[in-house]
């Protein structure tokens, strides 16, 4: 809580209004969202010799705790778009990224991430069977499936298909853009010409004021 909020304080000098830290502003705002969701709740319950929690407080509990830490996810594939296109392009970034694009990929992610993180309130099914016990510590959609009445194929697929948009393809393209990263270092042969590279690659010079 502490280290990202010093982030998010940090981002108000001015000296630091670039697209970058626009990027690293906003993910630490959602670590903080994320944290505070659940943890405040699980805390309180370890007080109690008996933790209950009503069935519209799970999912509400689940929802919440979704929202940002998919986000997270979404958001750390367009901080690596960004970092591709200041290496592809470094010529035209400015033109590509600009501060209408990036607040369009910000507002995308969260509004993407929000839609994802309702499906299992749509899924919810009518009744549950057997035992009323989750042996998790928070809300976890595995441990709703094991209390359907009827079987789940439909939110098993719909929860395999959440998990390939918010985890596979988002670690799929930044193994992609580091590879090419990596491809583009090894085609220079000069040490000076690499060091440019490298310095044009770091934060500080990786973006444009926003």
């Amino acid at each position: 809580m502490f280290g990202n909020s010093f982030i998010v304080v940090v981002r108000w000098d001015s000296q630091l209004h670039i697209l970058m830290y626009f990027f690293l502003s906003n993910l630490s705002f959602l670590g903080i969202c994320y944290s505070t969701s659940w943890e405040p709740y699980v805390l309180a319950q370890c007080f109690r010799d008996f933790p209950i929690i009503f069935y519209t407080g799970c999912y509400a509990q689940m929802t919440t705790s979704l929202f940002p830490g998919m986000t997270e996810c979404l958001f750390l594939a367009v901080m690596v778009y960004n970092r591709f296109v200041a290496i592809s392009n470094p010529l035209h970034y400015t033109t590509i990224m600009n501060n209408q694009v990036c607040i369009q990929l910000a507002l995308g992610t969260g509004a993407s991430a929000f839609l994802v993180a309702v499906l299992p309130v749509i899924a919810r099914p009518d009744c549950y069977c057997g035992q009323n016990t989750i042996n998790y510590f928070t809300c976890e959609i595995q441990a709703l499936l094991k209390l359907f009445c009827s079987d789940t194929p439909v939110s098993r697929s719909l929860g395999l298909a959440v998990s390939i948009f918010t985890l596979s393809l988002p670690f799929t393209f930044v193994l992609i853009s580091y590879f090419h990263t990596v491809v583009i270092m090894l085609r220079i042969h000069s040490v000076q010409a690499r060091l440019s590279f490298l310095h044009l690659w770091t934060p500080a010079n990786c973006g444009h004021h926003i």
